[in-house]
């Protein structure tokens, strides 16, 4: 049997509402032609997966943490949220990411489509997929599933570790 990660045990401790993944949006591919006349013309080429920098996705997420807090009517230390970066199988950089609202009467369905409507609509910086957590949330943000996706992390350590937020670290100590 597997020891689990120190964060593992440490995400117990809270009982989350949502769990999201957070993906950026596909931006168009350009490629810039000289004709034979020597004019230049610019075609889209389909949609290409070019990836933001490390530190703009990381500004975006602090972003959208900021403007969730803003949207709900909360306090910074009422919204509890614990991240993970990492590349999914297709290429894709995305966050998954459990949320906690302190606030009994902001944990609701309709908050959780409004921290989902930030990322997707009012900030367009792609798609989010959100759902109520469970154990399995917890289990998958930590790579506990499986030895599979285990195995797929063990070259960018960025991928092997979760962060929690302010109102997490203070929440939890």
């Amino acid at each position: 049997m597997r020891t689990p990660a120190p964060e593992a045990l440490i995400l117990q401790r809270i009982d989350w509402n949502w769990f999201l993944t957070l993906t950026h949006a596909p931006t168009d591919h350009i490629i810039s032609m000289v004709n034979t006349d020597g004019r230049m013309s610019v075609n889209k080429v389909g949609t290409w997966w070019n990836q933001l920098p490390f530190d703009s996705q990381m500004k975006r997420l602090w972003c959208w943490q900021s403007q969730c807090i803003k949207m709900l009517g909360i306090k910074r230390r009422e919204f509890l949220a614990v991240y993970r970066w990492e590349v999914g199988r297709g290429g894709r950089e995305h966050f998954h990411a459990l949320v906690k609202v302190l606030k009994k009467e902001k944990q609701t369905r309709g908050s959780m489509h409004t921290i989902r409507h930030v990322w997707d609509t009012k900030l367009e910086y792609g798609h989010t997929h959100a759902r109520r957590s469970n154990v399995m949330a917890n289990d998958y943000i930590t790579k506990l599933l499986s030895e599979y996706e285990e195995s797929r992390f063990t070259g960018d350590l960025r991928q092997r570790h979760v962060f929690f937020n302010n109102a997490a670290k203070k929440y939890l100590s």
